[in-house]
């Protein structure tokens, strides 16, 4: 009798502890989340990666932040990061995808975003053979690029100042842009 509840006792132990076993076993580890790269459009500047199969969010490494971003199941994952990348300097991104039931990924590979802040297009004005623009806050200088078709001729001419007198490289007949 008591052989048999002894052997009772190990028998529910074993599916007490081996039910409650299964229930937090992983069932694996995810991918590394691929394709990073920074898409820019407009003013805004948008974090974009493949999505990883069962992953429920992921974890976006910007330097020193960490940020937390849930996919959509659309395939890719775009994260506006424009309020982050806001000097003009080097960012280092790095994503984790995450699961409750699964083993957190490894790191993506780095991807390395050198922001450079955007200047305001000029407004130009032509006047005879002088080219005119508004002066932009922050330019350093203009670089003018002129473009012939008799012979077909690429040159590039820069400027600190707002404005350029091109009579002087008008020689040949034919369209200049």
């Amino acid at each position: 009798m008591k052989n048999k509840f002894l052997l009772i006792i190990v028998l529910l132990s074993v599916l007490i502890v081996g039910g409650c076993g299964d229930s937090n076993k992983k069932r694996g580890t995810l991918s590394a989340p691929q394709e990073v790269s920074v898409r820019l459009e407009g003013d805004k500047s948008f974090i974009v990666f493949d999505e990883v199969d069962n992953a429920e969010f992921y974890y976006i490494y910007i330097n020193d932040m960490a940020i937390s971003v849930k996919g959509d199941g659309s395939g890719t994952v775009e994260y506006d990061a424009s309020k982050i990348f806001t000097q003009p300097k080097q960012y280092i991104i790095k994503i984790k995808a995450v699961s409750e039931n699964y083993f957190d990924s490894e790191f993506s590979i780095e991807y390395s975003y050198n922001h450079t802040k955007t200047l305001q297009t000029p407004t130009i004005s032509i006047d005879g053979h002088i080219i005119n623009w508004d002066k932009i806050p922050n330019a350093d200088f203009y670089d003018i690029l002129v473009i012939s078709n008799n012979p077909y001729m690429e040159t590039t001419h820069r400027f600190t100042d707002n404005k350029f007198n091109f009579s002087n490289i008008l020689v040949n007949k034919g369209e200049y842009i």
